[in-house]
Order: C-alpha cells, then structure tokens, then sequence
C-alpha cells in the first residue's frame, strides 16, 4: 500500500503541470479508507494496484520522451513487458494495462518509426509471454502428489504425468498443464454464485454502485463489552471517491464531446482521452462478468479516476491557479477530515450504536451495525440477537 501513492505522484506528476495538485491527489489515494483496509488484510489487490501503476508510468515516460532510439529504451520495453504480464497474473482484471500498448505502438508507427514499432513489438511479446510461462511453470513445479479423491477437473494424461506414470518432455508437460489450467479458469468462475440482491446477507454488489462506493463489505467486527462493536468494514473516504467520481463523469464526458466537437488541443487531448480508454477498458469487460463481484474490484479504477480528475483540473482555464490553490487546499482538509472521520473502521476501533450511525450517511454504503439490528435492512446481528428476533 504503501507504495501506490508514490506511483500516483509520479504519474501525475509527469501528465500534470503542477506538483501541488499531483502531491493532493497522492494524499487522498494514501489516506483512501477501502485501500487501506484492503491492504491491512494482505489482500491481492494492494499487489495488483502496485503493478498496474508501475505499468501505466512506464508507458507514460515513453509515450512524453522523445522518439529517439536508445538501447534504454529496449530495456524498458522489456521491463513493462514483465510488469504487464505480473498484473495480469496477480488478476486477469489487471489485463486492462494492456490496452496502452497498442497506443504506443500507433504513436511509433505515425512517427514514422516502423523499424523501432516491430522492435517494440517484439522486445514486448518476449518479455510478457516469458514472464507469464515463467510464473505458471513455477506454479505447475509446486503442485503436490494429486490427492486420489479429487481430480481438480485435469486431463487423464495430466493426472499420469503428476503420478509419474507418462514423462514427457518439458515443453509437452508445461502445454499439457496450461491447457488445462485454462479450462479449468472459466469452469472455476462460473460456479462462483451470481449477485443475489434479494439475499439480506448479500456483500457484493453491481458494478453501477461502485463508483458511489456501494456497497461497503463487512470484514470483521467483535465486542469486548456487548456496549461499542469494532469493525472492520471496506468502506472508501467520502471525498477521495468523490474525487474519483467527478474525474470519471467530467473526464468521459469531456473525451467524448472532444471527439464529436474537436475543441481541445493536440497537447490538451491525448491524456484525457488515454485515462478515459483505460478506465473504460477496465470497466467495459466487468459489466458482462456474471459472478458475484465485491466493491474491492472497483479499486484499480478509482484510482484511473483520480488521476483523470487531476488532468482535468490541471487544464482547467477558467479559474486562477490562485483560486486552483485554495481548491487544492480545502480539498486536502477534506480528505483528512473524513479519513478521521472513518479510522475506525479501518483500525478496527470500538463505536457505539450511535456513533456508528453518525457515520452512515449515504444509503449506497448499506452500512449495518451489530447492537443497532432493529433499525429496518440491518444484516449484521450477534448469534444471541438473531435467536431473540426468532422467538
């Protein structure tokens, strides 16, 4: 966690004009209540935040240097070739990143670089088809002795070359576990229940509530008194995800109208339309997954958010950068004031029935409290509540 907000500094800091706005914004990411709690729990998704912005700022810095050929380049072609590939293994929701490589590859090719496009194309191929072989492999070579009473869904010939029985060579054995890994993917995913809003114990939620930060995920929660309940609970910083809401909605909004209209500059254009693709291409696929999905998926594209509201606030021409610095300013009292506001739920930090519900202030978070069960649509109850609402 600890990490994401540098690379959103320096994201920002190479697509915005002003260091102020790019160091706020890193501040409302840093003090993001749902990271924050994601990351206490050692979760994927701190991981997968971390590798999908390493693999926008390289794109970043090459996509602003000039075109000029440099053996550094070849190396870090090969570097965002790895980074891209370990997002996409950590979730393959974190494939969206690849979007941005053909956005390079077009910028060479109009350039007049062709030469330079193949090379790309192919330092790039190499290096994320070998990472990814690399990391099934290893995981293929750390499978135990099959367990006799569960076939796992693998392949006849799989099971033998696991028992010992079939040996063949390297590249036969590693095609014979992806294929099967691969089916198995698909198989996995769609005997994960579907979203079931019906259900009153229901966490997850549509995609269309996340960027309102709907709905929250009860974690954990326990008493030591039966009077203050501490809870963790999945739940964003209001203003951070305002922040992100705000660059979304105008961003899309401006991307759009930009290409229907044409009254942005060449310079003014390309991120806002680039951000704009990539929270989309993020976001495009997710709609059509049929599984349960969690508020925690939305996280890599909050973040896109963000920085999409940065790029536009950069470029905002009708206030002072004055007026932009007391924006800032408040902006940045906000974030902390309603980080405070909601520690405790991410520092598992006791609450009353009546403090927690000063809290819960927008329907959309679906907020439920243990010692408050009588209040209508709360799902959080103690064993000894739900035996006395019984009887």
């Amino acid at each position: 966690m600890s990490s994401i907000p540098v690379l959103v500094f320096l994201v920002l800091r190479a697509v915005v004009a002003g260091d102020f706005l790019a160091f706020t914004l890193s501040v409302a990411v840093a003090l993001d209540n749902a990271l924050l709690s994601q990351a206490h729990f050692a979760l994927s998704d701190s991981i997968l935040i971390t590798l999908c912005l390493l693999s926008i700022l390289v794109f970043v810095d090459l996509y602003s240097r000039a075109l000029n050929a440099t053996r550094a380049s070849l190396f870090v072609w090969v570097i965002w070739g790895v980074l891209t590939a370990a997002a996409a293994l950590v979730k393959l929701t974190g494939a969206f990143v690849l979007i941005l490589v053909p956005l390079y590859a077009v910028k060479l090719l109009s350039a007049g670089h062709v030469r330079r496009a193949t090379l790309f194309g192919l330092a790039f191929s190499v290096s994320f088809v070998t990472t990814t072989a690399a990391v099934w492999q290893l995981h293929f070579s750390l499978i135990p002795n099959p367990d006799p009473k569960n076939d796992f869904d693998i392949s006849v010939i799989h099971r033998q070359i696991l028992e010992g029985e079939y040996r063949p060579d390297p590249v036969n054995r590693f095609v014979i576990q992806f294929r099967d890994a691969m089916i198995f993917i698909p198989k996995f995913h769609n005997g994960v229940p579907q979203l079931d809003l019906s259900n009153p114990d229901e966490i997850g939620s549509p995609w269309y509530q996340w960027p309102f930060g709907g709905r929250t995920i009860p974690y954990r929660w326990d008493t030591l008194d039966g009077r203050t309940y501490r809870y963790i609970y999945l739940i964003g910083n209001p203003v951070t995800w305002l922040i992100s809401l705000l660059g979304v909605v105008l961003g899309s909004a401006v991307a759009v109208s930009d290409i229907l209209f044409r009254y942005l500059t060449e310079h003014r254009r390309h991120w806002i339309y680039i951000f704009s693709l990539l929270y989309w291409a993020y976001m495009l696929p997710i709609m059509f997954i049929r599984r349960v999905m969690y508020l925690y998926h939305y996280l890599p594209a909050l973040i896109i958010g963000i920085i999409m509201f940065g790029i536009l606030f950069d470029q905002l021409r009708t206030i002072s950068w004055k007026t932009k610095r007391h924006i800032v300013c408040v902006s940045l009292v906000g974030v902390i004031a309603t980080f405070w506001v909601y520690k405790p739920f991410t520092f598992y930090e006791p609450l009353t029935a009546d403090q927690f519900q000063h809290r819960n202030v927008w329907t959309p978070w679906d907020l439920r409290c243990v010692n408050c069960w009588a209040m209508p649509g709360n799902r959080i109850r103690s064993k000894q509540q739900r035996t006395v609402q019984r009887r």
